[in-house]
């Protein structure tokens, strides 16, 4: 029984053990699979982590276009998370740099592949068919040239910008085609073929429905022009429909400067003849009811006294309103207030419209508002762009100062005297407003030719015959020198007539300061009279500006002339006539002095200013053989008129003597005239006293002697043909005459001539034609009706005398 109950005690131990590791085993089970599978889970993390981060970048493809170049817009990049908008927008950079017309993308195991494909390299452009676009105007358009990569969205930019450069002459249907020639090594030859169709002038421009303005004050508003036979001729008058989107607001603007506020115009219609390459266009106008000003009144921020404003608007009571007069208003009360550093001011016009139903005509009643803002000083001045100009060589002609109030006017001046100088072919000047009432102001300067040299010739008459009058001419300038604002040149010119040489050095502002300094070398003999006349000599120039347009120079110079006989060869000895002109070797030293004010806007073809110059000189002050006093004074002074017209008047009065008991002013030093630069349509030197010469050959000549006293007076009527190309028309009248010692200033022995004068300032220099009539003659009196000039107006000192 006691072995039966062991045996029993003893299974059931067992049984308990068994049942203890079994609810051991669930109890802590779940754990355990937990922790593996944790482990598992982190193994798997940490290897797809692994898989996903860039080890590697490659760039495939490449054969023209630099690694280092690409890589540097890429922002996958080793050691990174592998990331798909990332490498989309990197995809998308690269296409943007327009070098590759394939990109794509392959990333696998840690490697980032970009697979590329470069555009083809231009290896050739030709261009076929283009006959009526000049060269000129086609390279300023054709940018795609050999060494590019060939893009297809800048070739069809190209050809779009070549169509629109021919839409501007007047060719409407231009066509191009591409043809692209796909070469080995990934090249490309490109042909252009342009059809160029015909060229379309404007035959007639038509107003319909307008009553009250005037078909010539609405051209006059149009850029798009009306043709005619001499405007062919010069290219004018031609259709462009650019313009003509722009006319429909000069168009309304015309009826606006007329009173016709709610004035409307539609787009207009071109009517295409192609049997005469002509077109007509048609303006729909509804001009609506007209205005005038009922009141003038300003508001808002006034600092001067009403009336003190009212008295200087251009808009008054009781005409039409006139936008632009309105716009002239607003232009002048800003230009006061940013005179006195407001830069910001706002002036608006508040326009109240009046009209009783059934008028043709209302008021209107206007206020200027303004807002003045806040006052502004400058901070700094900025200039960029000056690579070869100093920085202090632009700031002088700057007319504001870092710590100076802010104005207008200064600004605008200081952009005028930049221009003048020729230094820079573009100048922009613009303010950037900062806080606390600063402003900068960022001048940027595009620099011209620092210089040129040139190789040409002309034709000036003065110097004799046809073949005399033909000139070669050298010339080199320097206009810019060191970038500090000097003038360097040499002129080299040798003719049938005359031979020249010239060389002078300028520095207007010498130091850094307003005064003056230059030199002057000159060489010239002339053939075109009995004698051989050589004069060797130069001055010095020196002086100060007085204001920013008057300077004042004084030249102590020397000149040494020598006359010969042109058939012996032998030097004239000195003689002396009834009048005490002679002819001899003289060495004239001499001081010359002059004030100059110039105001003119343009050197070349001013339009409106002045320019006037007082001189005198006085030789044998330094010794030499030559004593005499001149004094002078010249002046010009341009009117601009309606339709672009410019008057002009010149006017030039000399007067000398001699210093020696004869009081006779030596013949080197006598004043002449006739010839194109003084009175038209007379031979050149031909007015004045004469006498007879007979030479030691025993030839027998006509002299002029020129005088002591010189009056001429030019007037002028300067008609623009076209100021793009500098063409134009001048109807000119000339007066005047020079006199002997023993003669007075008498009218009735003045000389006239009118006639009319073609003027081209041409890439060559200024051409002058003329056709010149006397108007007032006498017996003896040598004619030129016909007169040309070519490349330079004059190498004769004498003419330089005023």
């Amino acid at each position: 029984m006691e072995k039966i109950c062991k045996s029993q005690i003893k299974k059931l131990a067992i049984a308990l053990l068994i049942t203890s590791l079994i609810n051991t085993y669930y109890i802590f089970s779940p754990y355990l699979i937990q922790k593996s599978e944790a482990k598992e889970t982190k193994d798997d993390k940490e290897k797809e982590q692994a898989q996903k981060t860039i080890k590697q970048v490659k760039i495939e493809g490449l054969e023209r276009a630099s690694e280092e170049y690409v890589r540097s817009v890429i922002l996958s990049r080793e050691g990174k998370e592998f990331d798909p908008i990332t490498l989309r927008q990197d995809i998308e950079r690269i296409y943007n740099l327009e070098l590759f017309d394939e990109v794509k993308a392959e990333f696998k195991e840690g490697t980032l592949v970009f697979k590329l494909k470069e555009k083809p390299i231009i290896s050739d452009i030709q261009v076929e068919g283009r006959k009526e676009l000049s060269e000129e105007k086609f390279k300023e358009v054709m940018k795609m040239k050999k060494g590019d990569f060939l893009d297809r969205r800048k070739l069809k930019k190209q050809i779009d910008d070549i169509i629109n450069a021919y839409k501007k002459e007047g060719f409407i249907f231009t066509k191009v085609t591409p043809q692209i020639e796909l070469l080995p090594q990934n090249r490309a030859n490109v042909k252009l073929k342009i059809k160029e169709g015909e060229k379309y002038y404007v035959k007639k421009i038509v107003f319909s429905g307008s009553q009250k303005v005037e078909e010539e004050q609405n051209l006059k508003y149009l850029q798009t022009k009306e043709t005619s036979t001499l405007k062919r001729i010069i290219g004018e008058g031609k259709l462009d429909l650019t313009s003509l989107e722009v006319d429909k607001d000069n168009l309304r603007n015309s009826y606006l400067d007329s009173g016709f506020i709610d004035a409307e115009i539609k787009s207009p219609t071109v009517i295409f003849n192609p049997a005469r390459e002509e077109t007509l266009i048609f303006f729909r106008v509804s001009e609506g009811p007209r205005y005038k000003i009922k009141s003038v009144d300003v508001e808002g921020d006034m600092l001067f006294k009403k009336s003190q404003i009212k008295e200087n608007l251009k808009t008054e009571e009781g005409e039409y309103f006139s936008r632009k007069k309105v716009v002239e208003d607003i232009d002048w009360l800003s230009s006061l207030y940013q005179d006195i550093g407001f830069a910001q001011v706002r002036v608006n016009p508040l326009i109240s419209k009046n009209i009783e139903e059934g008028k043709e005509e209302g008021e209107v009643s206007l206020t200027y508002q303004i807002n003045k803002g806040n006052i502004f000083y400058i901070r700094r001045i900025n200039i960029t762009g000056n690579t070869r100009t100093r920085d202090f060589v632009i700031r002088r002609y700057f007319s504001l100062l870092e710590g100076q109030i802010f104005s207008r006017t200064s600004i605008m001046k200081s952009y005028i005297e930049l221009m003048r100088t020729g230094f820079f072919e573009k100048v922009d000047i613009n303010p950037v407003f900062l806080q606390d009432g600063k402003v900068d102001l960022d001048i940027e300067v595009k620099e011209g030719r620092v210089g040129a040299v040139s190789l040409g010739g002309g034709f000036s008459p003065q110097f004799g015959n046809f073949f005399q009058s033909l000139f070669l001419l050298f010339q080199g300038q320097i206009s810019n020198f060191r970038g500090l604002g000097q003038n360097l040149g040499i002129y080299l010119a040798i003719g049938g007539g005359f031979a020249f040489f010239n060389f002078f050095f300028q520095d207007d502002h010498a130091f850094d300061t307003d005064y003056i300094m230059g030199v002057n070398l000159f060489r010239y003999q002339s053939f075109f009279l009995p004698f051989l006349k050589i004069s060797t000599g130069g001055k010095f120039n020196t002086g100060l500006f007085l204001t920013e347009r008057t300077k004042f120079i004084l030249s102590p110079g020397m000149e040494i002339l020598d006359v010969y006989d042109r058939r012996t060869g032998g030097r004239i000895p000195f003689y002396q006539d009834d009048i005490g002109a002679g002819f001899f070797r003289s060495n004239s030293r001499f001081l010359r002095a002059e004030i100059r004010n110039d105001t003119r806007d343009n050197i070349f073809a001013p339009t409106r200013g002045k320019n006037i110059i007082l001189w005198s000189k006085i030789g044998g002050v330094f010794g030499g053989d030559l004593y005499f006093v001149k004094a002078g004074i010249a002046s010009s002074f341009f009117f601009p008129l309606k339709w672009g017209l410019v008057f002009s008047q010149n006017i030039r009065i000399g007067l000398g003597g001699g210093l020696t008991s004869s009081r006779f002013l030596p013949y080197p030093e006598r004043f002449f005239a006739g010839g194109i630069y003084s009175i038209r349509g007379f031979d050149y030197f031909s007015l004045g006293p004469k006498r007879q010469y007979i030479s030691p050959s025993g030839v027998v000549s006509q002299i002029v002697l020129g005088g002591n006293k010189s009056v001429i007076s030019n007037f002028e009527l300067v008609l623009p043909v076209s100021k793009q190309i500098g063409l134009f028309i001048v109807l000119f009248s000339d007066v005047g005459q020079v006199f002997a010692e023993y003669q007075n200033i008498n009218p009735a022995d003045f000389r006239a001539s009118y006639g009319v004068e073609i003027r081209w300032i041409s890439p060559f220099g200024p051409i002058r034609l003329s056709f010149g009539l006397p108007l007032i003659k006498k017996k003896g009196d040598t004619l030129r009706l016909f007169d040309f000039s070519l490349g330079l107006f004059t190498f004769y000192p004498e003419l330089e005398e005023y």
